[in-house]
């Protein structure tokens, strides 16, 4: 007769089944990869997208280094630390009141870029190029001169002008200064809740560090980036298509050329006395047993290992295996 389970086995059987199932729902949460995502204001750009413009950071990156180092005759580096998206009413309320910011307008795209310099690198620049030192020191808090806006302004077309030579994907674009603006919040070239992509930069002249951010107008410059990559893409096939066509091409060559393959049966050491002296009948001993593989060469390199025998009453080799260097 069957036994019959009290309640408080029951019970313990029906706790121990609900434990199992919650450690098995907590092993599945711990082993899957969850990734916050944003449906409010979703990523404009792909991976491939974003790989483009990393690039054409670090050409800029390295374009800025060399003329900052030239300009300031001190020691220079610029690299890219991150390339993020959000709207632009979060990028515009991150930039401090008073800033540097150049708004650049292109000739591919409807809106416009603005390239931001922080002060510490604005007023570096300012202090040597009136002949000063550049010096680790807190940057004025003070509204920037007329003289001051004015030097920066040619400064800030030469960066236009680096940054269109870092668009190497794209040769056919143009970038020109529109203007100079020392307050961040009169800036109206972007709507703000359009998304935008900033392209920050890390900048170090001598001591003072900083850095130079491009904010970029996602859906402008998304037909841009996408011609780039697909111009990517269409020339590594055609290079894949040129390697290919030159491998078939040589294939060919090479059918039709002539090479000399020798057997060799064994070989020996001799004195010129012992070959003057060689008469027909004579026996040349070998240094290789009957038993052993000759050596088939091409070209005067050895490749196989062969057996000789007769076919159609002629002697010929047979190719056994490949030659073991």
């Amino acid at each position: 007769m069957p036994e019959v389970l009290s309640q408080s086995q029951i019970d313990a059987l029906l706790n121990e089944l609900i434990g199992q199932d919650e450690a098995a729902a907590a092993a599945i949460t711990e082993e899957r990869k969850i990734r916050p995502y944003n449906f409010r204001n979703p990523k404009k750009l792909s991976r491939d997208q974003q790989k483009v413009l990393r690039g054409l950071g670090e050409v800029f990156a390295r374009h800025l280094a060399s003329y900052l180092a030239g300009l300031t005759r001190t020691y220079c580096e610029a690299n890219v630390v991150s390339l993020e998206e959000y709207p632009y009413m979060e990028y515009n309320n991150a930039l401090p009141d008073t800033q540097i910011t150049a708004v650049l307008d292109v000739n591919l795209i409807k809106g416009a870029l603005l390239l931001d310099l922080s002060n510490s690198i604005t007023f570096a620049l300012i202090e040597r190029m009136f002949g000063g030192a550049i010096n680790d020191s807190e940057p004025p808090d003070r509204e920037f001169t007329d003289i001051e806006v004015t030097l920066m302004e040619r400064i800030m077309k030469r960066f236009a002008a680096l940054l269109q030579e870092a668009w190497t994907f794209t040769p056919d674009i143009q970038i020109s200064l529109r203007q100079i603006e020392t307050n961040t919040r009169f800036i109206k070239s972007i709507a703000m809740d359009d998304m935008v992509t900033s392209l920050v930069l890390s900048v170090s002249l001598n001591q003072v560090k900083g850095t130079v951010t491009c904010c970029m107008p996602c859906m402008d410059i998304l037909p841009i980036l996408e011609e780039a990559i697909q111009e990517q893409s269409g020339a590594n096939n055609k290079e894949d298509e040129v390697a290919e066509e030159s491998r078939a091409s040589l294939l060919t060559r090479l059918q039709d050329a002539t090479t000399e393959v020798c057997g060799i049966l064994g070989t020996t050491t001799m004195t010129m006395r012992e070959i003057l002296d060689l008469q027909p009948g004579d026996v040349i001993r070998l240094d290789q047993s009957v038993g052993s593989p000759a050596v088939i060469t091409v070209n005067g390199k050895k490749w196989f290992y062969g057996s000789p025998g007769i076919k159609r009453n002629k002697m010929a080799l047979r190719i056994n295996r490949q030659y073991a260097v």
